[in-house]
């Protein structure tokens, strides 16, 4: 075999090998902003030898691309054809980075919404000024940041075991506390649950709600609407809803977000109580791999039965009042029921999350079937080594 013809084999199996990854991914976000769990070995992997890194001409300075004339229009011309309108032009009335940015991704004029890049960007300008303002704010206001009194000196920046004790402390990232999804932010919301627990005392129920958008037919009809195409979800296959929700994550998120706060508002805390009456909440909002917005919850029932004070009937009662693990009769109401069947079951191939820190599922799936409810107690060492 000639060696040509033995590349051309190469290149042939190397296609179709993308070609198989391709039809495995078709239809996922694959673009993300989110903070890797271990950014140092992000930092490893990435290929610095295909980024360009340009200096600037001479006799100039490294410039800020917050402080760059023009950089949203030099970024994306096709969304600023003129060059005009953008972040940095001088209006009547002042906006800050970050309310430009949501007029631009949530204006009827979709086209920023449906660019991937741009809510990127902006997304990077916005905290890197929230950045930047909070930290010439701590600058400002010369706080102390050692029992001490000492200040931020150039001597102590220079000091590895002085910055070391500082970041141990956290003392150095105080200032990123109001920029969401720092840690220093949420260590402030871990610090209010704390408060609520103290004062409220243990959470009643524990709910999660994930975004069923291929369930959603008004989801995927509103972005086809907003494109001005007539097509149908219900006509459409899989891989075509999944291009649908990707062309505009805006409108699939902030339908999200609304969805949840009606169901919060118009269900949850309504007079028909389904969970009891309610007295407080605590709830946050992830990202899950595929890309969907997922919320996690927390609700403190009025007068609910605590465990270790409450007698356990009462807190069986409880339970069942409000929980139920029963399969809805399908002639009764058939809808309810296919919804029960198809996403209120656990998996029996189980996920990646079932066994993530070994080979057994960490739910405790398969459970054996049980007739009425009990509460499983933690046992007793003392009783049990009396027992031997």
């Amino acid at each position: 075999m000639s060696k040509s013809s033995k590349v051309g084999n190469e290149r042939e199996v190397e296609s179709e090998q993308y070609s198989y990854i391709d039809d495995r991914l078709r239809g996922v976000q694959l673009d993300t902003c989110l903070q890797p769990a271990d950014i140092g070995q992000e930092a490893l992997d990435l290929c610095f030898d295909q980024v360009f890194n340009l200096a600037p001409a001479e006799n100039n300075n490294p410039l800020s691309v917050l402080k760059e004339p023009g950089i949203e229009a030099k970024t994306f011309p096709v969304h600023f054809p003129s060059g005009k309108n953008t972040s940095d032009e001088d209006r009547d009335e002042k906006l800050t980075i970050g309310r430009y940015f949501n007029l631009r991704l949530m204006s009827v004029e979709n086209r920023f919404a449906r660019d991937t890049n741009y809510i990127f960007f902006s997304q990077y300008l916005t905290e890197l000024n929230s950045v930047i303002s909070n930290v010439q704010i701590s600058l400002r206001k010369q706080c102390p940041f050692s029992k001490e009194g000492k200040k931020v000196t150039r001597e102590m920046l220079c000091n590895k075991e002085t910055l070391k004790e500082l970041f141990k402390k956290d003392e150095a990232i105080k200032y990123l506390k109001p920029i969401r999804g720092t840690p220093p932010y949420w260590q402030s919301s871990q610090k209010d649950i704390f408060a609520m627990i103290r004062q409220l005392g243990v959470p009643t129920f524990f709910c999660s709600f994930s975004s069923a958008d291929f369930r959603w037919s008004e989801i995927i009809n509103t972005i086809l609407k907003q494109q001005g195409d007539t097509r149908n979800s219900e006509n459409m296959t899989w891989d075509e809803k999944c291009k649908v929700l990707c062309s505009n994550p805006v409108t699939a998120v902030r339908m999200f977000d609304h969805r949840f706060h009606m169901f919060l508002k118009d269900v949850i805390m309504s007079e028909a109580q389904p969970i009891g009456k309610i007295i407080d909440y605590f709830y946050r909002v992830e990202f899950q791999q595929r890309g969907s917005p997922h919320t996690h919850c927390l609700f403190w029932v009025e007068n609910a039965p605590k465990f270790g004070e409450d007698d356990i009937d009462d807190i069986i009662t409880f339970i069942d009042k409000y929980i139920t693990c029963e399969i809805p009769d399908e002639k009764e109401d058939k809808e309810l029921h296919d919804i029960v069947m198809a996403v209120h079951q656990h998996s029996k191939k189980h996920s990646k999350s079932c066994k993530k820190k070994g080979t057994v599922c960490r739910f405790n799936f398969p459970r054996p079937p049980s007739t009425r409810t009990f509460i499983s107690e933690p046992s007793d060492p003392d009783k049990d080594s009396r027992g031997r």
